[in-house]
């Protein structure tokens, strides 16, 4: 079984839909030949050092840039990366048919050339879901993979006649798991959250929670944009809570793993109970897995998919419930905190990308045994 992996972006900007991709198809490459088709330039070593990887001998990385084999008229660049892609994977298949392949995407904007031409030339396709907007034709794929289980029942219900189903969870951004031991109940009143600014991710719920506790809780907060930073800023200055806030601005992976690390606090994930949102905001629940600490979160389907019972939940965009929740957290005893901690670090194991692709190829196997039966 060999593997394609198409990303129309540049693997040089270390985004994280890039480094989650790569470290997905390195962890899968251990088990199976995995081929990254990415637009863009840059070489195997520069891809070792951005994304922490050694690549092997079933990994290749095959890049758009050389590709010339026309110059489309009036396409955007995106475009002409995404023609190319298409070309990579043609020559690819066409000069080994006498393997079995299989096509994993998640790129909306390529997905009905690929579905198409793996129809048409029988390769298994394989496509993951990340939201309710935008849905493309799910029909005549092989495998439909969804993020969270709350995902795929809302797909299942509004779509007939459709392939499998299967959840496969997203792997942290995080890539290694941070230790943490509380010592005592002062450790618990520093707020960590991680993210864009976005209302919808429901940032201003915390920052209103601050207005709620005294001054002895403090904020952490990373991420987000100069625009976003600077709104958010003002808001806080106009609330008189900035004194209790330090802004970090956007920081690489390691460089974030690095300042949590020295952080003993909580994680929080407040996102807005809105239409899309509750379906992926799962992926900041698995980051809060790895990094070791205890977390109260809002109470979506999607969180409490990924996040043990044992850590703590509230309204979602109820900023009073938030706050009562951290005060509960700061009144609770440290052993029983360092127990969540305990529970959430090997909840964590099961998301490394080892589990993840191993749980992909066992879905595929499945799925195989399933067609020939």
């Amino acid at each position: 079984m060999n593997i394609i992996m198409p990303i129309n972006l540049p693997l040089c900007d270390r985004g994280i839909f890039a480094l989650v991709w790569v470290r997905f198809a390195h962890a899968l490459s251990k088990k199976r030949k995995v081929y990254v088709i990415y637009s863009g330039k840059v070489s195997n070593g520069d891809i070792e050092k951005y994304y922490n990887i050694s690549i092997n001998n079933n990994l290749c990385f095959l890049s758009t840039w050389r590709c010339k084999f026309f110059k489309p008229f009036k396409l955007s660049i995106s475009q002409v990366s995404e023609c190319h892609i298409l070309k990579h994977i043609f020559q690819l298949t066409r000069n080994n048919a006498q393997k079995e392949w299989i096509i994993y995407n998640t790129e909306g904007l390529l997905h009905n050339y690929l579905k198409r031409f793996s129809y048409k030339n029988q390769i298994k396709y394989v496509y993951e879901v990340h939201s309710l907007s935008h849905l493309p034709n799910l029909h005549n794929i092989h495998l439909i993979i969804t993020t969270t289980n709350s995902l795929k029942d809302k797909i299942v219900s509004s779509n007939s006649n459709i392939g499998k189903v299967e959840t496969r969870y997203l792997s942290p951004n995080i890539p290694d798991i941070i230790s943490c031991d509380y010592q005592t109940s002062g450790d618990s009143k520093t707020l960590i959250y991680a993210g864009k600014l976005h209302t919808d991710r429901g940032i201003y719920v915390l920052l209103d929670s601050l207005k709620y506790l005294d001054n002895e809780y403090q904020l952490a907060i990373f991420g987000g944009i100069e625009r976003e930073i600077k709104k958010a800023k003002d808001y806080c200055r106009e609330q008189r809570i900035n004194h209790k806030i330090i802004f970090y601005g956007h920081l690489p992976v390691v460089e974030l793993a690095e300042e949590i690390a020295n952080i003993k606090g909580i994680i929080v994930i407040p996102p807005l109970n809105i239409r899309g949102y509750n379906e992926i905001a799962h992926t900041k629940a698995s980051d809060a897995l790895v990094a070791g600490r205890v977390i109260v979160a809002s109470d979506l389907s999607s969180i409490r998919e990924i996040v043990p019972a044992e850590n703590y939940f509230f309204q979602a965009g109820n900023a009073s419930d938030l706050a009562k929740k951290i005060q509960e957290i700061t009144n609770t005893k440290v052993e029983q905190l360092n127990a969540i901690v305990k529970i959430n670090k090997e909840a964590a194991q099961l998301l490394t990308y080892d589990s993840m692709a191993d749980n992909l190829l066992s879905m595929l196997k499945k799925q195989a045994r399933q067609t020939m039966g």
